[in-house]
Parts: structure tokens; C-alpha cells; sequence
């Protein structure tokens, strides 16, 4: 079963639904248009999802107070290299208006694969620190 607290909550609003923006904004433009031009999905907006999505893993769990610095450490360095593949993902994407020979394909989905892992473990993340034991200096009686 699935449980949601407030936490995991606020941060399906705030985090991913802010993240997705952009994939809302082109399906509606992809509707409004009759002669289709604008493609219903982007490289671009998957791959803005995925740095949201890492951006705020980065943020909570550095100020998070947590004693287990290694795992923090983790996060933080796997949500780095992350954003850095979005990044060269992005210039791929850019690059494919100038250049033909981008393979175009994998541009389009290795964003997307990435942002459903992205937001996998952003979940895990969540779950872990919402339901984290609590400090030993918080259950003292």
C-alpha cells in the first residue's frame, strides 16, 4: 500500500508538479495548434523535470538533520552526475537543430528513461527521510 505524508505531499506539488510545467505547457500548445508542428513531447522537458527533480533531492537532504552522512553524501554525489548528464543531454537536444547526424531517438528517450528513474528515486528518497528513526537527542524524555 501506498502512503503519503504530508511531506511527500507538498513535495508531489511543489517539486513535480513544478517540474512538469513544461510538459503541461507543450501538450496544451500541441492541442491548441491545428497544423502540429509542435511535438507533443520534448527532450527539453523531460530533461528540466529530471534537474528539478535532482535539485530538490540535493536541497533536503542537505538540510536535512540527519546523522548519516555517508548516505547524504551519496545522494548528493548520484543527483550531481545526474544533472551533468541532463546538461550534456540538453546540449545534444540544442545540437540536433544544427546538426542531422544526432541521433535523435536517443535523445528523446534516454531523458525520458532518466526522469522516471530520477523520479523513482526521488520517491525512495522521500520515503527514506520521512519515515527516517528519529535523532537520539529527540527521544530523550
Amino acid at each position: 500500500m501506498v502512503t503519503f505524508s504530508g511531506r511527500k505531499i507538498s513535495w508531489l506539488i511543489y517539486t513535480v508538479l513544478f517540474g512538469m510545467v513544461p510538459i503541461f505547457m507543450r501538450i496544451i500548445a500541441y492541442m491548441l495548434v491545428n497544423d502540429s508542428k509542435i511535438p507533443m513531447f520534448s527532450a527539453s522537458d523531460f530533461i528540466s523535470l529530471g534537474i528539478v527533480l535532482h535539485v530538490s533531492l540535493m536541497a533536503e537532504t542537505r538540510y536535512n538533520d540527519s546523522q548519516e552522512s555517508d548516505w547524504k553524501k551519496s545522494i548528493v554525489g548520484i543527483s550531481v552526475l545526474a544533472v551533468l548528464f541532463y546538461a550534456v543531454l540538453y546540449i545534444f537536444s540544442m545540437l540536433s537543430d544544427i546538426y542531422d547526424n544526432i541521433n535523435m531517438s536517443f535523445v528523446f528517450w534516454a531523458p525520458v528513461v532518466m526522469a522516471v528513474c530520477s523520479f523513482a528515486m526521488s520517491w525512495a528518497v522521500y520515503d527514506r527521510l520521512t519515515y527516517m528513526p528519529a535523532l537520539p537527542k529527540e527521544v530523550v524524555a
